[in-house]
């Protein structure tokens, strides 16, 4: 075999590279490391405390999950060795104590045990009053947790949770355990720094590095139960420019870009050596309302404006058609989907009749009025998000035409939806947001009770009836009362409109030449990992 010199070979590299039509500064891949971009900064890597996208990947790849995410969208087990159920007796014939059996040997990604204390120490974090975390949707049906043999963790309930398992220490819903032994004694989880930085875990991988603005390194967990995954590192870079990530998935700076957006796809798609993988998504991007803040608590004004959208147009001109309109906040991968809630037309004719019947009356300079002060939208989107953007400026001027004024202000994601920041107190008139929704978790973003820092309820939405279906969907383990309860409340939350749903999403994900066992699924992108590498 003729060996080349490092220099001989970078030259016969480009003289490849120019025939085959790459670009001439096309970079080499890295066997068995994964480079990926997606998104803004992370601020924690600690997963109590998470609340973005950019957060939730790198703890899909290094969490301690009890399950995680299958192929099509069911729990599978992880450190358990089952997946509780009925017919297993891992869940009482009355539905309120749910068993969990802990695999033999587990260990934390630093060589000490993992075991049953703890997942009792951590939902006692997560159920206490006093400690800070993201959310403690759903896991406030919890009455007690206890480890009554060794490898059992058991949950007593208040009441049946249904959703228990894709909530309690599940890959999809983003909480996983934490050592005890590393924060025992730690009265606020955000004090804790160090951890918080590089947070010792139990998944495939484990952190290596973390440095705000640039990248987040990983690599190969040596006491992972199921042994060594094929990749060896990963680098998950923060690219919060759009164009930046296109131009490196082209010239293969990045070996993946995660859910590109309409306008990406577009510039990737004659890209040489890039290749796509689609998938459906759990994903919906929303308009949202701050509905306990006037104008927007009066029904009436937020479907005002939904009827004065034309989300079609929309769909074609800013989405290129990726993805589907509806008015349900949850997408045809959801198990209870049911033929979903059908999008209301672009009526601006209705809109009109709404906003006179709410007393918004078209004052001489064409602005609408009530007592004097004008019909405004206090607009947040997020900086880099040139698709939000995109859409406040469209929706900016299909508003004025009703004589709606438009003001709008970018700031990062991480000071968005910061605990405690604008989108938990309500601090804005309408979002640009984007959510994985499933109809097991409809009680976390539309609930009453599930308004930060109990859940993820940043339009403040409150309708006792929604809360009332949803009480009977989450108590039940009969799939079709389940069904029908969910299909109902999610009827009602569209006629409320605290949110103009704007895209069913389609997740599309390109990968250069070389990268090998990508599965994503439409809830979780790195479920499946241990066959995925780079040659």
């Amino acid at each position: 075999m003729l060996a080349l010199s490092p220099l001989r070979f970078a030259a016969a590299f480009m003289l490849i590279a120019g025939l085959c039509g790459l670009p001439m500064e096309y970079a080499v891949a890295q066997p068995h490391v994964l480079r990926f971009a997606d998104g803004q900064d992370a601020e924690h890597l600690n997963t109590l405390l998470i609340t973005t996208y950019p957060e939730s990947y790198p703890a899909n790849l290094t969490g301690a999950y009890l399950t995680r995410i299958g192929s099509h969208g069911e729990p599978v087990p992880e450190l358990a060795r089952e997946v509780p159920s009925l017919a297993n007796g891992g869940i009482s014939r009355d539905g309120k104590t749910i068993v969990y059996h802990l695999r033999p040997n587990l260990r934390w990604s630093d060589g000490s045990p993992l075991t049953a204390a703890d997942v009792v120490f951590t939902t006692r974090i997560i159920i206490s009053k006093g400690t800070p975390v993201a959310s403690t949707a759903g896991w406030d049906h919890i009455a007690d947790v206890s480890s009554p043999r060794p490898g059992d963790v058991q949950f007593r309930l208040t009441t049946l949770y249904a959703p228990a398992l894709v909530t309690f220490f599940s890959s999809y819903q983003g909480d996983s355990i934490l050592p005890e032994r590393l924060l025992r004694g730690v009265a606020d989880l955000r004090t804790a720094t160090a951890f918080n930085e590089l947070p010792v875990g139990a998944g495939p991988f484990r952190y290596v590095s973390f440095k705000h603005g640039d990248r987040i390194v990983m690599e190969a967990n040596p006491f992972y139960y199921r042994g060594r995954p094929k990749l060896d590192r990963i680098e998950y870079r923060f690219l919060p420019d759009e164009n930046t990530l296109v131009t490196q998935a082209r010239t293969g700076e990045i070996d993946l870009a995660l859910r590109l957006q309409p306008n990406q796809l577009q510039q990737l798609a004659n890209a040489p050596d890039l290749s796509f993988v689609k998938t459906p998504s759990v994903n919906t991007g929303y308009i949202g309302f701050s509905t306990a803040k006037p104008p927007f608590d009066d029904p009436r004004v937020r479907l005002a404006l939904r009827y004065a959208m034309d989300r079609r147009r929309l769909l074609d001109t800013v989405y290129h058609g990726y993805g589907s309109v509806w008015d349900d906040p949850v997408t045809m991968l959801d198990p209870f989907f049911a033929g979903g809630v059908q999008a209301n037309g672009y009526d601006p004719v209705k809109a009109t009749a709404l906003l006179d019947a709410a007393g918004w009356k078209t004052s001489p300079d064409g602005l609408r009025r009530r007592d004097g002060k004008p019909l405004t939208v206090d607009f947040v989107d997020q900086t880099g998000n040139n698709i939000a953007a995109t859409i406040v400026e469209i929706v900016r001027a299909e508003w004025q035409k009703l004589g709606v004024s438009v003001s709008s202000r970018t700031m990062n994601s991480d000071v968005l939806f910061a605990a405690g920041g604008p989108a938990a107190r309500g601090d804005y008139g309408a979002m640009i947001y984007g959510e994985g929704v499933t109809s097991a978790e409809l009680d976390s973003i539309f609930g009453c009770k599930a308004f930060a820092p109990h859940g993820f309820n940043y339009f403040r939405y409150c309708n006792p009836r929604v809360d009332g279906l949803l009480e009977r969907a989450n108590t039940s383990y009969d799939d079709a009362v389940r069904g029908k309860a969910y299909l109902e409340a999610r009827r009602l939350i569209a006629a409320d409109a605290p949110t103009i749903p704007t895209i069913h999403r389609e997740d599309v994900h390109a990968l250069r030449a070389g990268v090998t066992g990508f599965r994503p699924n439409g809830l979780t992108i790195f479920d499946d990992v241990m066959d995925l590498d780079v040659k």
